[in-house]
C-alpha cells in the first residue's frame, strides 16, 4: 500500500514517499548530463570550427582524373594545404558520392556520403575527443535517424533534424544505468519514460532531465505499485532563502 512503502533508495539517495506526495529536489532527476543543443546556424559555424572541413573554395592538390574545366572528378585522392586529405569521388572539384575525409590531426574523421561538398545519405563521423555519430546526414548537419556515442559509454539512438534531437529516441546512461524513452524536441526531452537501475519508471512530460512541472505523471515500482500525480515548482525564492543563494533549477513537490 502507499502508506507502507516509506522509501525507495538510488544510487545512495533516498526518495521519500507519503500516502499523498513525493518530496524530492530537482537533482533527483539529474542523474545523466544533457547539454542544451545549439540552433540550426550555430551547429553549421560550430561544425566548421571543431571538424575544420576544408569548404569549395579551398582547391586541393589531385591525384586523378580531371574534368574539361581542370576540376577534380570521379575516384581518386584530394590532399588539402592544411594537410587533411580525401579519399573518394568528386565531380566539378566538389566532394561528391562517397569516400573517406582524413583529418590532420588525426583523432577525427569521417566516411560516408557527399552530396555538393556537404556530408549527406550515410555516414560515419569520429569526433576528436573519440565520440562518434553514425548515421543519416544532410546539408553538413546530422538529420534523420542515428547513433550518437559519447566517450563515456552513454549514447542517444534515434531520429534527428538540423543537427539536434528531434522526435523519438532513446537516450541511455550507461554510468548509472538508466535511460530515457521518448520524445525529444530541439535536443530536449519533452515526454516519455525515465527509467532507473532498481527497475523503478517515471512517465511523464519532462523539461530536459527534470519532470514537467504541474503536468500530470506516473511512478511504477518494482514491486507493482503505482502512484500517479503532478509535480509543482517550489517559489524560487523560497528556495533561494533555504539555499542560501541562487537555485539553479526549481525545486519540485510530488501533489
Amino acid at each position: 500500500s502507499a502508506r507502507g512503502l516509506h522509501a525507495f533508495r538510488l544510487h545512495s539517495k533516498l526518495v521519500h514517499l507519503r500516502p499523498t506526495r513525493i518530496e524530492r529536489g530537482a537533482g533527483f532527476f539529474q542523474l545523466c548530463y544533457l547539454k542544451k543543443e545549439k540552433g540550426k546556424e550555430e551547429v553549421k559555424r560550430e561544425n566548421m570550427a571543431e571538424e575544420g572541413e576544408a569548404p569549395e573554395t579551398v582547391n586541393p592538390s589531385w591525384e586523378g582524373e580531371r574534368d574539361d574545366m581542370n576540376l577534380p572528378v570521379g575516384e581518386g585522392l584530394a590532399t588539402y594545404p592544411n594537410g587533411d586529405t580525401y579519399q573518394g569521388t568528386m565531380k566539378a572539384g566538389l566532394r561528391e558520392g562517397s569516400g573517406t575525409y582524413t583529418f590532420a590531426n588525426g583523432n577525427a574523421s569521417y566516411v560516408g556520403g557527399y552530396k555538393e561538398n556537404k556530408k549527406s545519405g550515410k555516414g560515419k563521423f569520429t569526433y576528436p575527443d573519440g565520440a562518434t555519430y553514425e548515421g543519416d546526414w544532410e546539408g553538413d548537419l546530422r538529420h534523420g535517424q542515428g547513433t550518437y556515442t559519447y566517450v563515456n559509454g552513454d549514447y542517444y539512438e534515434g531520429e534527428w533534424k538540423d543537427g539536434k534531437k528531434n522526435g523519438s529516441g532513446v537516450y541511455s546512461c550507461k554510468s548509472k544505468g538508466i535511460f530515457l524513452r521518448g520524445e525529444f524536441a530541439d535536443g530536449v526531452y519533452t515526454k516519455g519514460e525515465l527509467r532507473f537501475v532498481d527497475g523503478t519508471v517515471y512517465n511523464g512530460s519532462f523539461n530536459g532531465m527534470q519532470p514537467k512541472a504541474g503536468e500530470e505523471g506516473t511512478f511504477a515500482f518494482p514491486n507493482g505499485f503505482k502512484v500517479s500525480g503532478k509535480f509543482l515548482a517550489k517559489p524560487a525564492e523560497a528556495a533561494e532563502e533555504e539555499e542560501g543563494e541562487e537555485a539553479k533549477a526549481p525545486e519540485l513537490y510530488w501533489t
